[in-house]
């Protein structure tokens, strides 16, 4: 979902959208207050999809469902910025999809794989302190937390 908010920012401004709206009298804080809030709703979709698929087959995140609330409060704001460094929409389709995945499949991976072992768990958190500029990374991060927690506290306190 994120990526269709990505490429649409890139055409709009490639096609001076904004510009021609705001000559004809619209004021910029409405344009951005409803741009934001369609964007929410088309994410709060998803997201609700989501927690629903999570209560269907029990499984308990509690956490995870509190990030997964929050999460278009971080993720479109970063990519309203991140929007800026494209100018074509293909590229930024393609780069904010394979940035995020990258985020939420391999690197929440490799941090949580570093933070269990005894002798790599500083940098574990080293690592997790400078993923955490992904909002995409709380989402996966939150999940690996609510499933594993005693087991990482376990290992943890042992240390």
């Amino acid at each position: 979902m994120i990526t269709v908010t990505v490429s649409y920012l890139v055409v709009e401004r490639a096609s001076q959208l904004k510009h021609v709206q705001v000559i004809t009298g619209m004021r910029l804080s409405s344009y951005w207050v409803v741009n934001f809030i369609f964007d929410a709703i088309k994410l709060y979709v998803t997201i609700g999809t989501a927690i629903l698929f999570l209560h269907v087959f029990k499984q308990d995140f509690p956490t995870a469902i509190i990030v997964l609330l929050a999460f278009p409060f971080g993720i479109m704001p970063f990519s309203y910025v991140f929007s800026f460094l494209f100018s074509a929409e293909s590229a930024a389709q393609t780069f904010t999809f394979f940035c995020h995945m990258f985020v939420i499949l391999f690197a929440s991976l490799l941090v949580f794989l570093l933070r269990i072992s005894t002798s790599l768990e500083l940098l574990g958190d080293r690592i997790h302190f400078a993923f955490r500029f992904f909002p995409s990374y709380s989402v996966a991060s939150s999940m690996y937390v609510d499933s594993s927690i005693s087991f990482i506290s376990t290992i943890r306190n042992s240390t």
